[in-house]
């Protein structure tokens, strides 16, 4: 991506904000989205602060018709817990949230209360 676009991106793309717990694969899926890379299933260092990647863009589709602008996708710690986890949407106000490796809905139908709760 030429530096024009690349400014553009920047100025004009979406937030993509990826939490879940430790070992979740939040940096993995960072990764896969920015370069289209699936590496094997390895030991990796642990996120201590927020990684905040450069902009890019995902195109996909027949003749790649369909482009995201990202201007940054966002991992942090999975040891910071739930509830700071949760106070970090409104902090950053992403256009999405992604959150590897949580459950289908599905599975919460087993849960009772909490299906109740989330359905």
């Amino acid at each position: 991506m030429s530096g024009l676009a690349r400014l553009y991106t920047r100025i004009t793309g979406n937030e993509i904000l990826i939490l879940g717990p430790a070992r979740a694969g939040k940096t993995s899926f960072s990764e896969y989205l920015q370069y289209g890379l699936l590496e094997p299933e390895q030991e990796t260092a642990t996120t201590i602060t927020p990684h905040k990647s450069a902009s890019f863009r995902i195109k996909i589709g027949k003749q790649s018709a369909l482009e995201m602008k990202v201007k940054r996708a966002v991992h942090v710690a999975g040891e910071i817990g739930p509830t700071e986890h949760a106070r970090l949407p409104e902090e950053r106000r992403p256009q999405a949230i992604v959150v590897p490796g949580a459950p289908h809905i599905r599975d919460f139908r087993m849960c009772g209360r909490l299906a109740n709760t989330l359905l």
